[in-house]
């Protein structure tokens, strides 16, 4: 199937969900997360985004109202889009970090508020989309923000798709730039798709 067909397919199929649906799917999703993170160590750095929730995104801040406290202690940050060049510019943030809203609709950390981090910088990358194939490969808005993103990762940072529905067919029209992603969690669980060496 191709990635056009997709997208529109899976941005209908959100757009129909119910209200209690789209909760319940956002409570599994949230529960399953947080089981997955428990075998992290503390300090662990994740780089996270801010759902647009008017497009039926699952709704993490209640997960990131979590990491940073015990028992996780996790660093957390969350990227910038840049419009020019379509790179993802990353910063942790703290208590003080001040977000402002972008011209997507997604709330962004200002940079001098939060400290600026490269890819190479963290440990997991929590990655949205909007559906995801066997082989890990996902559609997002079509930018190709993260696959810019996720090449300039260190080799063990896993890359995590937060997905509302389980793996489709491959993708039929890949790009050569196109990155799968290691694992993705679905309100059915997780999805692992390659094995880090």
């Amino acid at each position: 199937m191709l990635k056009a067909a997709i997208r529109q397919q899976a941005l209908a199929s959100r757009k129909n969900l119910s209200d209690e649906k789209w909760l319940s799917m956002n409570l599994a999703i949230q529960k399953n997360l947080l089981e997955f993170l428990q075998d992290f160590s503390v300090g662990t750095r994740i780089l996270s985004f801010q759902s647009i929730l008017e497009k039926r995104e699952i709704d993490l801040q209640p997960i990131h109202e979590k990491l940073s406290k015990s028992p996780f202690e996790f660093q957390l940050g969350f990227p910038r889009a840049n419009s020019t060049d379509y790179s993802l510019q990353t910063y942790l943030t703290n208590e003080a970090t001040k977000f402002e809203r972008s011209a997507w609709g997604i709330w962004e950390p200002v940079p001098h508020s939060s400290q600026e981090m490269q890819a190479k910088d963290w440990d997991l990358v929590l990655v949205p989309l909007l559906a995801i194939d066997l082989n890990g490969h996902r559609v997002g808005y079509g930018k190709g923000f993260y696959d810019r993103f996720l090449a300039e990762t260190k080799s063990d940072c896993l890359s995590l798709g937060i997905s509302i529905g389980t793996p489709i067919e491959p993708i039929s029209d890949l790009h050569v730039h196109d990155i799968a992603l290691d694992l993705a969690i679905s309100p059915e669980g997780i999805h692992r798709f390659k094995q880090k060496k």
